[in-house]
């Protein structure tokens, strides 16, 4: 059923249009009934129109939904059709093992470790405190702390732009047809990891992650710019280069996030 209400939603990428819908909704075994979602009648991006996904499940905290819905976690949650109020992800960097989502729980052998736990500081979004960005030993960004986004639905790693400059050239001195993201892979194997120290703990993401390869010999730096307008404040989303290194555990009735290093 849909009750009609035309809907204009804005994403990185782009934006969509469309009306409010209910309905069944079935994930594996899992039913969350009368359940509302957007029915998008116009995709203003290319990469929403031509994306070989049927749809997206928003997973952020239920005070950014639309006013008057219930995301999808938060029914299955309020119905008792899963556990615990807790939602997991492995991002697979093999070609040969699937990616998971886990809702309701979580299953330790995708991670390597005990999970280390850091409490959420912005009540729409999943956003921690880091204490700083460091490479070989020198602070590159987070000089004074910052806050930082983790973000499943972003493919890499963002910040201010100007900062983001600046690590791309510390990292790509030479950058290949003027663009500084663009660097011969052979120049890259001896580049240190990334650090993010976050409550005191380091988490450290090698160039296997922060490097992407386009070609045989062509690779790309995925640090891009623009939050600058999300928030005055330094600000960094780490999209799925960081969350591919690290299994992600979002606990919403305690609010916080737990990190160890995936399988």
């Amino acid at each position: 059923s849909g009750d009609g209400k035309h809907i204009n939603l804005r994403y990185g990428c782009g934006r969509i249009m469309g009306v409010l819908a209910t309905d069944t909704v079935r994930i594996g075994r899992l039913i969350a009934k009368s359940q509302t979602f957007v029915l998008s009648m116009n995709q203003l991006s290319g990469a929403l129109e031509h994306a070989s996904y049927d749809g997206i499940m928003g997973l952020a905290q239920p005070s950014l939904a639309i006013h008057g819905t219930t995301p999808i976690f938060d029914n299955l949650n309020k119905n008792r059709i899963i556990p615990e109020p807790v939602f997991a992800f492995f991002i697979s960097s093999w070609p040969q093992k699937s990616s998971l989502l886990m809702l309701g729980g979580v299953d330790h052998a995708y991670h390597k470790g005990a999970l280390k736990w850091v409490l959420v500081t912005q009540a729409h979004l999943w956003q921690i405190a880091v204490d700083r960005i460091s490479m070989n030993k020198k602070v590159i960004a987070c000089s004074g702390g910052c806050q930082a986004i983790l973000d499943v639905g972003s493919s890499f790693l963002f910040g201010p732009t100007d900062i983001v400059r600046s690590i791309q050239r510390s990292i790509n001195p030479s950058p290949l047809q003027n663009e500084q993201q663009l660097i011969l892979c052979n120049s890259t194997m001896t580049l240190p990891p990334v650090i993010f120290t976050i409550n005191g703990m380091d988490f450290p993401m090698s160039r296997k992650y922060y490097i992407q390869k386009v070609s045989k010999d062509i690779c790309f730096i995925t640090f891009n710019g623009g939050t600058e307008y999300i928030s005055p404040s330094e600000t960094w989303v780490l999209g799925d280069i960081f969350l591919r290194a690290y299994f992600t555990v979002f606990d919403q009735s305690k609010n916080k996030i737990g990190l160890a290093p995936s399988v």
